[in-house]
């Protein structure tokens, strides 16, 4: 009790069932994940790996949050975006602000593009990766070609491409 922060009287115990498949998704690579999970929710954590059980222990207040986060994993899905070529062109251009900004305002959806193809694949909570899909689906990307001629070159590339990758973003 003294080492998560609360005395014995204050202490609690919190079962959350983890479905079979996200466990090593809660405990990470060496353990990594579920060291994390203790030290930023300061709780000790037990894993009943046939039972599908995390046994979670600490305060009322460490309790709630780190529910919380084991939610986020244990409830997860996986949902893989089609997008326009244009738009994953777009989005992968060197510090695209407007991924930034999908990544700012979604924080709790990991978002992994697919090296090849044109593919998004975006993980989290049901509700929240939704909201993520609809936001990247939201993007107009617009391609124009122009044919520059003589001298027009070097005023859009700039002095070491610093024109052409403001345009970019």
């Amino acid at each position: 009790a003294k080492k998560l922060g609360c005395t014995t009287a204050d202490l609690k115990t919190r079962v959350v069932d983890c479905p079979e498949g996200k466990i090593g998704h809660v405990i990470g690579r060496n353990g990594a994940a579920l060291k994390q999970l203790e030290e930023r929710c300061v709780v000790h954590v037990d894993i009943d790996k046939v039972g599908s059980k995390i046994h979670l222990h600490g305060s009322d207040e460490a309790l709630d949050l780190a529910v919380v986060e084991v939610e986020n994993i244990t409830l997860a899905i996986e949902e893989d975006v089609e997008l326009p070529s244009l738009l994953v062109t777009h989005l992968m251009a060197k510090r695209s602000a407007k991924l930034n900004k999908v990544q700012e305002d979604h924080p709790d959806v990991h978002i992994d593009f697919s090296r090849n193809g044109n593919t998004a694949q975006l993980r989290g909570r049901p509700e929240k990766v939704v909201v993520a899909k609809n936001d990247l689906l939201s993007f107009d990307v617009k391609k124009v070609t122009r044919k520059l001629e003589g001298r027009e070159t070097a005023f859009v590339v700039g002095k070491g491409g610093a024109t052409v990758n403001r345009l970019v973003d």
